[in-house]
């Protein structure tokens, strides 16, 4: 009996090991459950509203707060311009931590001007560790030239200052909590879409504790904003920061997102196919405020929001209860929320589907030029801090953390030239002239593929589709001009006679259709990738494939994209041009040029 108690003892140690609270125990053991639902800690609705929506299924008891304005109370967001995340070398954010750092001598300067027991205390939660200690260490620098605040941070109050990450951040409130974010992206605008402990399994347990820990004020620092968070991949947490920002910034708790289920009709998944066909990103069944949108195209410049919203008289639309529900009242509901929405009838579509397809393609590129102008205003309108920064002429003669200098990539340059075919058909011009006019896209374009460089030609000459016919014109002519040294031809890659550096271009200006990584010429990739892990003083390998495609103009980022541009960086390894230390890759300055 007692060997038997003894075995149950060390299977329930076992059982146990995994749990991660006490609460979780006792849940595991079915033990009676109440909800403790009027919520007092928070004196501004804001500071508990993002997780009553996300963790409390908007159970709790919120008692309103009559500062509406958020005048030093509830949730505030704080952008921080031009700060970028050192991820390849400090994995910290050195310029917002500077930022946390002088607004907590702000803040204890201004707590020290009143008597002790109005003295509001403060706490600073960091995501990660890294940037917990980025923030010690900037803090640290101020104090020295700051000794008129000593005695905020050395009072022996029962709530002394504090700076964690977020794991220890547990059972702590305080009067005011700072956040800082850290993560945003990197100097060379790559975005891992990457949040340290909140992508883990229970990163959205961590979240409610930390959004929850502030009585009077939180407010947030980081360099991204909501929409910038893609929540496809990451799990609940990455889903529930999303939320969070988004409301921080705009008000707003109801985030889109896409369900994942298959279109409603046909009707619509031709609608889905053709816009895929011409490299628009498109998510089905996206959930807004209580409805689903047919369809969503999402923003390439930033994949956590949308574009535009499309409408498709589909099954959501004839199970509406009344044509005015049908007909304007979804389009009015989610126009307010923010969406760009439109319509598409399937009458109009199955009779012109072209026509349609213009129309709606034209909705995307006024809704991409809106969006970009959005940004750009945004930009511009800086909000004024709540408390005056401390100057940065106060601080000791300790150099800041030197920011990387990149050097960005040459814009694309498109050929422009201007052909009169008269009465003859393109596929009828001589092979030498024809050569003649590639060599005149190539010197401005070159490396180009070949079928790239026949349809510069073809634009000029008005004629929309390259058949059969006109491109076996295009290869005779290429071998043509290659052969009478008009241009060269190196494995369907027109490039100049005259041998040139290699450029890396930026191809963001291309149409969808025309951006694909097989028409870069895989010397032009290589460029790309040498000059990356170059201004980055080396990168982890696995990073290389997404910040070149970045440097190259792609936005997203294809598993058969990142395939091509390993695959030229294992060559570049092999050949000797970079170096795999450990998992860092270098460049061998040194090298011989292959």
């Amino acid at each position: 009996m007692v060997a038997q108690d003894s075995d149950t003892e060390d299977d329930d140690a076992v059982a146990t090991s995994d749990i991660e609270s006490i609460l979780g125990l006792f849940c595991s053991r079915r033990a009676h459950q109440r909800m403790l639902r009027w919520h007092y800690r928070s004196k501004h609705e804001s500071l508990i509203a993002g997780s009553n929506h996300l963790f409390y299924e908007n159970r709790l008891v919120v008692f309103p707060s009559p500062d509406r304005n958020k005048e030093n109370v509830g949730l505030v967001y704080r952008h921080i311009e031009n700060a970028h995340y050192d991820r390849s070398r400090t994995r910290t954010n050195a310029v917002e931590a500077r930022a946390v750092a002088e607004a907590v001598i702000s803040h204890a300067k201004e707590q020290l001007k009143k008597p002790v027991k109005e003295r509001l205390t403060l706490g600073v939660a960091a995501l990660s560790v890294a940037q917990r200690d980025a923030i010690l260490d900037q803090l640290e620098m101020l104090r020295r030239v700051s000794h008129d605040t000593e005695e905020f941070f050395l009072a022996t109050s029962h709530e002394p200052f504090f700076v964690k990450n977020l794991e220890n951040v547990q059972g702590d409130e305080r009067d005011v909590i700072f956040i800082s974010i850290g993560y945003a992206r990197t100097a060379e605008g790559y975005w891992a879409n990457s949040f340290g402990p909140v992508n883990r399994a229970g990163g959205e347990r961590r979240l409610n504790v930390l959004f929850s820990r502030a009585r009077i004020r939180c407010e947030v620092f980081t360099a991204i904003r909501s929409e910038d968070i893609n929540t496809d991949s990451g799990g609940s947490g990455v889903s529930a920061l999303k939320t969070f920002l988004s409301y921080a910034e705009h008000g707003h708790l109801d985030v889109p997102f896409a369900t994942g289920r298959a279109s409603d009709s046909p009707f619509e998944e031709d609608v889905v196919n053709a816009l895929q066909k011409r490299g628009y990103i498109v998510h089905t069944q996206v959930g807004s405020a209580g409805f689903f949108l047919d369809l969503a195209v999402v923003d390439p410049d930033s994949s956590g929001r949308y574009l535009l919203g499309v409408e498709c008289d589909g099954a959501a639309y004839h199970s509406a209860r009344s044509a005015r529900d049908r007909d304007r009242l979804r389009q009015t509901v989610l126009e307010s929320l923010g969406w760009r929405i439109h319509r598409i009838w399937s009458t109009a579509w199955f009779r012109a589907p072209e026509k349609e397809m213009n129309a709606l393609v034209s909705a995307i590129e006024d809704a991409k030029r809106h969006s970009g102008e959005g940004r750009k205003e945004r930009k511009q309108k800086r909000p004024a801090p709540l408390r005056p920064p401390v100057r940065h002429a106060e601080i000791p003669s300790e150099p800041p953390p030197l920011a990387i200098q990149t050097q960005s990539s040459t814009k694309y340059m498109f050929a422009k030239i201007r052909i009169n075919l008269g009465i003859q058909e393109l596929h009828e011009i001589s092979q030498e002239q024809l050569a003649n006019w590639l060599a005149q896209v190539v010197s401005v374009e070159g490396p180009i593929h070949w079928l790239e460089a026949a349809k510069r030609i073809a634009d000029a000459v008005g004629v929309q589709r390259v058949g059969n016919r006109i491109q076996m014109a295009f290869q005779s002519a290429c071998t043509y001009g290659h052969r009478y040294k008009m241009l060269e031809n190196r494995k369907g890659f027109l490039w100049t006679y005259e041998p040139a550096p290699v450029q890396v271009r930026d191809r963001s200006d291309f149409p969808p259709q025309q951006k694909k990584i097989e028409y870069v010429a895989r010397e032009e990739i290589c460029a790309a990738i040498e000059q990356t892990v170059k201004e980055s003083f080396g990168m982890a390998a696995d990073d290389v494939a997404v910040a070149a495609c970045r440097r190259l103009g792609f936005a997203r980022v294809t598993e058969e994209m990142r395939a091509t541009v390993e695959e030229q960086r294992d060559k570049l390894v092999k050949e000797g041009r970079l170096e795999l230390r450990g998992e860092t890759l270098v460049l061998i300055q040194d090298a011989p040029v292959l």
